[in-house]
This record gives C-alpha cells, sequence and structure tokens, in this order.
C-alpha cells in the first residue's frame, strides 16, 4: 500500500482537515480558519549541488493567512526520530524565502536595470513567512533537540560569540506522547484520532474513552476511512467492514461493540472445537466454559463494569443469577 503515512498525508492535505488541525495546533480549538481559507501551495522544493538541480517534495504545502505553512508527517514507519530535523526545518523555510526571491527577481527582469534593481529584492519588498510543523505519530518518544543550538557543539565558544550565533527552533506535536487534555483541544475528528493512534495498544483505556463524552460516537467516514487504513490491528480493522456497509459516519461505539460480540463467538468456535476432540457432550461443555471465559475477558478490556457484564453473561448464555455470580467469579480479575 506504499508508506504508512499515505492516509495521513491525503487525510491533511484536504483544506477543511488542514484548516481544524491548525484550530487546534495554534489556535488551541478556536475554530478562527476555515477551508475557504487555506490555499493550495507548490510543495515541490529544489536545491543545486555541484551544478545539479533536485527536486524533492514536502508532505503538505499550504498557504494561510498569508503565512507558508509545511507540514511534515512523520510515522514510526517512517522514522525513526530525526535528529537533525532543526537544520532540515530551517531548510525547508530558507528554500522557500529563496523560492520567494526568485520570483520577484523573474518578475523584474524584463525592467531596465538600475542600482536599486541590481538586488532581487526592492526595498519595499516583503516576503511571505514560513513555518515547518511536524505531525509525529510514532511510539517512541520525539527526543529530538527543539531547537538548532542544542545539537551545536558549544564546548569551545565563548558566550561573547554563541549570541551572535542563530538559532531555529522546531514545532513538533508527538501524538502519543502529548497530554490528553491537549489533543482533545483540536476538532473532534481529529482529537479522536489521535487519541485512538495514541492508545491502538490499550484496547482498555480506548474502551474507556470511546464510552466517555469525547464525542467518539460519530466520526465522519473520511475520518474512519484514513485511521482504520493507519492502523494494523487485526480487530481494529474489522471495523472497517462495518463502516463500509452502513455507509456514512460511524458509530464507533457499536463497531467497538461488534468486535466483542466476535470474540465472543470466536471464544465458542476455538473451545467447541477443542472440546469435541475428546468427545462431543464434553466438547459443549469446555466450548461454553472458554466462550464464557473469552467473553468476561474482552468485556474488561472494553472497559465494562462487573454488573453489565453479568447481565450480557446471562442474556448471551442463558445463565440463572448464581450461574452468572459463579463464573463471574471465576473469571473476572478485581486487581
Amino acid at each position: 500500500m506504499g508508506r504508512k503515512e499515505e492516509p495521513m498525508i491525503a487525510y491533511y492535505n484536504d483544506p477543511g482537515h488542514f484548516a481544524d488541525l491548525m484550530n487546534g495546533w495554534i489556535y488551541r480549538g478556536e475554530k478562527k480558519l476555515t477551508a475557504e481559507q487555506i490555499q493550495e501551495t507548490d510543495s515541490r522544493y529544489t536545491t543545486e549541488t555541484n551544478r545539479k538541480y533536485r527536486t524533492r517534495y514536502r508532505d503538505i504545502a499550504k498557504r494561510v493567512k498569508n503565512i507558508r505553512v509545511v507540514l511534515v508527517v512523520g510515522t514510526e514507519i517512517q522514522s525513526y526520530v530525526d535528529y537533525s530535523m532543526p537544520v532540515r526545518g530551517m531548510d525547508y523555510d530558507a528554500v522557500e524565502y529563496k523560492r520567494q526571491i526568485s520570483i520577484i527577481k523573474n518578475r523584474r527582469k524584463s525592467k531596465k536595470a538600475t542600482k536599486l534593481s541590481m538586488s532581487p529584492l526592492a526595498k519595499e519588498d516583503r516576503l511571505i513567512p514560513a513555518i515547518t510543523l511536524v505531525l509525529y505519530m510514532g511510539e517512541e518518544p520525539w527526543d529530538a533537540a527543539d531547537n538548532l543550538h542544542e545539537i551545536l557543539d558549544f564546548s569551545n565558544v565563548t558566550d561573547e560569540w554563541k549570541e551572535y550565533i542563530q538559532n531555529y527552533k522546531v514545532h513538533v506535536l508527538d501524538i502519543c506522547h502529548t497530554p490528553d487534555e491537549r489533543l482533545m483541544e483540536f476538532p473532534n475528528d481529529i482529537a479522536s484520532m489521535f487519541l485512538f493512534i495514541k492508545y491502538a495498544k490499550n484496547k482498555k483505556k480506548l474502551a474507556e474513552l470511546v464510552h466517555s463524552s469525547l464525542g467518539f460516537s460519530e466520526l465522519e467516514n473520511d475520518t474512519v476511512s484514513t485511521l482504520l487504513n493507519y492502523m494494523e490491528d487485526p480487530q481494529v480493522l474489522k471495523i472497517k467492514k462495518t463502516w463500509e456497509t452502513k455507509g456514512g459516519k460511524i458509530d464507533m461505539r457499536s463497531a467497538l461493540g461488534e468486535i466483542y460480540e466476535d470474540g465472543v463467538a470466536i471464544g465458542e468456535k476455538r473451545g467447541e472445537e477443542r472440546g469435541i476432540t475428546i468427545g462431543e457432550k464434553r466438547g459443549i461443555t469446555i466450548g461454553k466454559e472458554y466462550g464464557i471465559s473469552s467473553m468476561l475477558e474482552l468485556l474488561q478490556e472494553l472497559g465494562y463494569c462487573e454488573d453489565d457484564a453479568k447481565f450480557h453473561l446471562k442474556s448471551k448464555f442463558q445463565l440463572s443469577e448464581q450461574a452468572a455470580d459463579r463464573y463471574i467469579k471465576k473469571y473476572w480479575d478485581r486487581k
């Protein structure tokens, strides 16, 4: 399917999603940008080395309110944490400023050269500011330097000289290691996406979030599609079938509920198949026992309380109150 981050790049290349991302990142959740305010801009940048030109592409480049924003999307597949990011970001922005100067210079070519026009910029010319943002989704913490000075060797540089050495700051959003409160400042779909990625391997925590008031209950179909194409967990990918058949928005609570039902069915089937090998009658008993233990384990992972789990257990296996209590006592982890 290509690089793992490609679904994310396609998603945030959409002006509406990019505006939502900036509203959460720059404006801390205030809706100050709309899709109409996001302008397309060239994501190519060309560098020259020994008279050879090389064209490369930034992940996403947009123009927002007369500021050119470059978004670098990184995942654990692409990355490795890039410890050279201060220089890389500085290069992105410097190349952008050079590009703007070149455009202004070419516009002046048809005019008669004067002492003033020998410079590619006139005194009144102004460049569009450029910033580079790094959206990092890797499991390992982003522990790279957040500014240029941190990767420079100042051991033999006195403070008098250091004052004249320019610094450059890197702006990174490390999704998996950013507090939930900060992620929840983003618009609902993006906040849900970030939290889903952050807790993808912690199903109990994920279930708690989905059953809370975060707004997981309804997500736009392109958000769900992007998220599920990004994820590799087989159980999570099971949701995609639900979404594709129902269409429109997906109810994440119902989808995760289907996961647990599938888990119960698998538990029953495996138990029964295992039991059949030692006798049909005993196989039914073992199958039922295995199905019950699997169901309780999955319900606990999904964050269900003990009373709710007992209710589902009684309904699914037609158990008496006493029998359900006995299984709860046997298989419910109260740690």
